[in-house]
């Protein structure tokens, strides 16, 4: 059984990856969204929250946990957090995969503050590689306020990819959870040329690496810190057709 954590919305991105390539495992799912965002928290209390996921997860059974999140993956590798099962982070996967796309040596990062001011994609690239971080504050309320075919959210991610397109990366990943659900339109803005690495999709990979035997389920167990509407509403569209069992709980 997997469990995977988020501050929000965006870690369903990585499950729905995850499931595209283990249809028959089974999954637990928590999400933290009475305290998202992650992204403007100071060191210490993403910390803090991880560990609170984490041995809420650990309660639960489960045999593998994953940090959907890039600031909690930051804070994992930062102060080198441990748990009862083996944990999994969302940074090194896509880390090792830009490396492997990028031709012209130049990769960019699109990211939450905390995890551009964390540095741990930045001590994970080897050279020659040169890595441009762009701190997307405003991308995750966009994202969870369901914005994600306006107008305004294209002008927004230009002015963010701008920097790192006269940097000429060729290669962009997409450094935090909640941005796939962005994807397309990343994509229209930065043109064909440029790769954009979704996480949730290198993390299948490695998991696959490990020859994991999957467990067959039809049901999703979500749990949340905040219930709300709009998290159900977003779930059920990006999972659409499975059966959600949502809980509210307090960490």
């Amino acid at each position: 059984m997997i469990g995977l954590f988020d501050s929000g919305i965006g870690g369903l991105t990585v499950l729905k990856s995850l499931q595209s390539f283990m249809p028959d495992e089974q999954y637990i799912y928590l999400g933290d969204t009475a305290r998202l965002p992650y992204g403007t928290k100071s060191p210490e209390t993403i910390k803090r929250y991880t560990q609170q996921n984490i041995s809420f997860l650990s309660a639960k059974g489960v045999n593998l946990i994953i940090s959907a999140c890039h600031s909690a993956s930051s804070a994992i590798l930062q102060f080198d957090i441990q748990g009862p099962v083996p944990l999994l982070n969302v940074i090194e996967p896509s880390c090792t995969e830009a490396m492997k796309k990028s031709r012209s040596k130049k990769i960019g990062l699109m990211a939450t503050q905390a995890t551009v001011d964390a540095g741990q994609y930045q001590r994970l690239m080897t050279s020659p590689f040169e890595l441009f971080s762009q701190a997307c504050p405003l991308l995750v309320p966009i994202v969870e306020s369901g914005w994600l075919e306006d107008p305004i959210t294209d002008q927004i991610i230009k002015r963010y990819t701008d920097p790192l397109m006269e940097m000429n990366v060729d290669v962009i990943i997409l450094g935090c959870t909640h941005f796939p659900l962005l994807k397309d339109s990343i994509q229209k803005v930065v043109g064909p040329e440029v790769q954009l690495i979704d996480p949730g999709e290198c993390l299948a990979q490695q998991i696959l690496a490990m020859n994991r035997r999957p467990l067959p389920t039809t049901i999703l167990d979500i749990f949340l810190t905040d219930k709300s509407p709009h998290f159900i509403k977003t779930a059920q569209n990006i999972l659409p057709g499975q059966t959600l069992h949502l809980s509210q709980v307090d960490l």
